[in-house]
Formats: C-alpha cells, sequence, structure tokens
C-alpha cells in the first residue's frame, strides 16, 4: 500500500511564487554573464526605464549642462546691429524651445553613446548643403536610425535615417552629432550605460531578490499539517487559511493538524547595494553624494569632489555644446560672430569672498562719484558673476563712470544710499543660505 506521510500540495499562491523567480536577464533576453560584445539600444533603453539611479543619473548631469543656461557676449562694445542679432537669437531660442531640445541631445548622447540633431531649412531635399543663414528649426533624431557612411578618406559622407520603414539621406551639414566620449577612429560614442551595464544587470537583479526577501520575510511563514492523509477538499480549506495568514508564503502538508510560525531573518542589502553605487558614480563620473542625493543631518562631502563634477560640466559645454551652439546660430544668422558664455555653476568659497569684496569695492566708487543706490544696486547685480570679468569691471570703474554720466541724469547721493554694502551683502547672505540648503545644510 501507498504511504501518504509525505504526500504535501503547494499553495497556488507558491506556484505563482516559482513564476516570480525569472530574473531580468532571463525575462529579457540578456546574458548573467560578463559582455564580450556591445549591448543593443533596446537594452540601453530597458535599462535607462527600469533602473532609477541610472534614470536620476543621466537626467541629472544633462539638467546641469543646461541648468544655468548660456549667453551670448562680444569682445568688444555691442553696436545697434549685434543689439538687432542678440535679439533675434533669443527670439530663436524660445520659438524652437532650443535649451529643452538640447537637453534631450544630452540624455541621448549619454544612453546610447551618440545624439543627434537635424538642422531643417524647410526645403524637400536634406541630401543637398545647408546654406549659412537658411535654417528654421531643429529636430531631435532617435539615434539607432542614424548611420553614418564614412568615404576612404574616414570623413563622414552622409548620414543615413533608416526607421519604421522611412530611408533618408542627409548631407553632414544638415546633421549634428554629439558623442562625450569615443574611442579608436572616433566615429561613435561610447554610452555610459554600457560601460555600467554588468554592473547594472547585477543591481536590477539584486533590486528584485531584495524585494522577494522583503516580501516574504515581511510576515512570519507559516505551516499547517495533519498527521494523518487529509482528502482533497480538507487541503484546499488549509489553502484558504494559509491565505488569509499571509498572501504570499506557507505550506500545507499531511498529518495531524499542527500549526506553526516560523521568523525568518531579515538580510541587511546596503553592503552589497554600496558596491553598485560606486561603480556607477564611476561610469557617470559623477560624484557618488550627487548620484544618491544630500540626505539631511549627513555630512555633504568634500567640496572638492563638487567643484571637480563641475569643472567636468564646464569641460563639456566649452568643449562640446559651444561648438555646437554656434554651428546652431551661424546656420540662422550667417553673420554670428558672438562668443558663447556659459553661467557659472559653482563658485568656492575664496571665490565667493573674492566676488563679494569687488562688489562691494565698485559699489563704493560708484556711490562715491554721486549716484543714486537704485542705479548703484542694478549695475552691481547686472555684472557677471565670474570673478575674472568682475575685476575686469573694477579695473575700468572710470570707463563705467564715464559712460553713465553721459546716457544717465545723476542725483547727488542722499544718506540712504551709504547703505548700499549693506544691501548687497544682505543679498549675497541669502543666496548663500538657499545654495546651502540645496546641499542639505
Amino acid at each position: 500500500m501507498k504511504l501518504n506521510i509525505f504526500r504535501k500540495k503547494e499553495a497556488g499562491f507558491l506556484k505563482k511564487r516559482k513564476e516570480f523567480k525569472k530574473t531580468i536577464s532571463t525575462a529579457t533576453n540578456y546574458f548573467s554573464t560578463i559582455q564580450k560584445e556591445g549591448i543593443s539600444d533596446r537594452d540601453k533603453e530597458l535599462a535607462f526605464r527600469r533602473d532609477p539611479l541610472i534614470f536620476k543619473g543621466i537626467t541629472k548631469k544633462a539638467e546641469d549642462i543646461f541648468r544655468e543656461g548660456w549667453d551670448i557676449i562680444k569682445a568688444v562694445e555691442e553696436t545697434d546691429a549685434d543689439k538687432e542679432i542678440r535679439k533675434k537669437i533669443y527670439d530663436f531660442n524660445q520659438r524652437t524651445n532650443l535649451k529643452e531640445k538640447l537637453k534631450l541631445l544630452a540624455i541621448n548622447t549619454l544612453i546610447y553613446g551618440d545624439g543627434f540633431l537635424e538642422l531643417d531649412d524647410g526645403g524637400d531635399n536634406p541630401e543637398m548643403e545647408l546654406e549659412e543663414g537658411g535654417l528654421k528649426n531643429i529636430h531631435i533624431i532617435y539615434p539607432p536610425a542614424m548611420k553614418l557612411r564614412i568615404n576612404k578618406s574616414g570623413d563622414v559622407e552622409a548620414y543615413e535615417y533608416d526607421y519604421n520603414g522611412i530611408h533618408i539621406n542627409f548631407h553632414p551639414t544638415r546633421i549634428i552629432h554629439c558623442k562625450f566620449y569615443t574611442y579608436g577612429e572616433g566615429h561613435y560614442g561610447v554610452s555610459v550605460i554600457e560601460v555600467a551595464y554588468n554592473n547594472l544587470l547585477a543591481k536590477m537583479n539584486a533590486d528584485v531578490a531584495v524585494g522577494e526577501i522583503l516580501y516574504m520575510t515581511g510576515k512570519p511563514f507559516p505551516i499547517l499539517k495533519k498527521n494523518t492523509t487529509a482528502t482533497e477538499q480538507e487541503m484546499e480549506d488549509a489553502e484558504n487559511i494559509i491565505k488569509n495568514l499571509n498572501p504570499r508564503s506557507g505550506i500545507v502538508l499531511d498529518g495531524d493538524w499542527n500549526f506553526d510560525l516560523k521568523s525568518p531573518s531579515v538580510i541587511n542589502t546596503y553592503p552589497f547595494n554600496e558596491n553598485f553605487y560606486i561603480n556607477l558614480a564611476a561610469a557617470l563620473r559623477m560624484p557618488h553624494m550627487i548620484l544618491l542625493g544630500v540626505q539631511k543631518g549627513t555630512v555633504t562631502g568634500s567640496e572638492v569632489d563638487l567643484a571637480d563634477y563641475y569643472k567636468d560640466i564646464k569641460n563639456l559645454q566649452e568643449i562640446i555644446f559651444t561648438p555646437i551652439l554656434k554651428r546652431i546660430y551661424k546656420a540662422y544668422l550667417s553673420n554670428f560672430d558672438f562668443n558663447i558664455w556659459w553661467l557659472p555653476l559653482f563658485t568656492n568659497e575664496r571665490e565667493e569672498a573674492e566676488i563679494f569684496e569687488i562688489k562691494c569695492r565698485c559699489a563704493r566708487i560708484l556711490w562715491e562719484i554721486g549716484y543714486p543706490s537704485d542705479l548703484i544696486y542694478e549695475t552691481i547685480e547686472n555684472l557677471y558673476f565670474d570673478t575674472a570679468r568682475l575685476k575686469e569691471v573694477e579695473e575700468g570703474i572710470e570707463a563705467v563712470e564715464k559712460k553713465l554720466h553721459e546716457k544717465l541724469h545723476i542725483e547727488k547721493a542722499t544718506e540712504k544710499d551709504k547703505n548700499i554694502v549693506d544691501k548687497l551683502r544682505l543679498k549675497e547672505w541669502e543666496r548663500e543660505r538657499k545654495i546651502a540648503e540645496e546641499l542639505g545644510y
């Protein structure tokens, strides 16, 4: 006679849990081992959409590049024609939503390794060369759809677009190709997701595993056992009892009905996660504290790390996006001869002190020669927030005085103008307080 002592029936919810054991690698056909070849664009997109940290790191870096924006300046005094050009540029930026498109270009570049902008002149033949001064609009292009056609000299002969049955060949003058990091011949860029891919794969699988552990160990594990053989109906009734106790895990066995609860130990996952954070920060070239965010009540980290990060951002601005902006503006206005100036993102304590000192000295000079307080305040606050440029203004304060004398009606300073330095100091304190709040102090 066959004994049923060890016969058991798994609850329905346990069968469902078996399906949940599928990992990210098996669910998406990823390799769980080290990748020896490049990963697909679909894999890069999935990693960007599925992992919160890589999403934050990429979008944060792109936003930091354009957070304070840029301006156009001339080395010499602007003429009336220059002012008209400046107005056209500002209108173009707003009409085309240029800042947001450049931010998306940076995001695509970080995800895929390459980003593309189309310079649209409104014509019907994209294979023709774009004439300077004919630009009407700019468009973001889906990077996986673009390929480079290289001639024997190693130069880009054309950009080939192929997506959803649409085939277009673009003249090189109509496409802006953006890449941050490259190697070899440098025709294509390197994706930060590909650099961090194996680490991301492990992290995403660990996130799923941690979720399982917390869900399963959040409540005691119930065991219901019957010493004698149970009927199918009894097993189903027992299963329903277990479900009401713990909807996630449990087991029903034959034999006399004994009930027990096992309290599992919860694992501390932080030491494992820290390794992921370090590698992700390295791939993004971003300080650990910026990637994770500064928590209240914790030390924010070294100012040196922050300064180094913002220097990297400044390099991207000047080396990558300054030429891009000049090319866009020359395509829009053929006679564009301005320089691109990026507003500072970060100043250390020494630079802050130098700026404040120079502002006060400029304010005092203007006050002593009789300028009204509102004019002094406006003049000082409109100075570029840049130590080198402030020093230039301070050394050329006599030229400023002469210019203001010629263009503005001068009133003798009154007693109330003597508090101009205090006003500047209070404004600086307020700005420093806001910076401290953003850093979590």
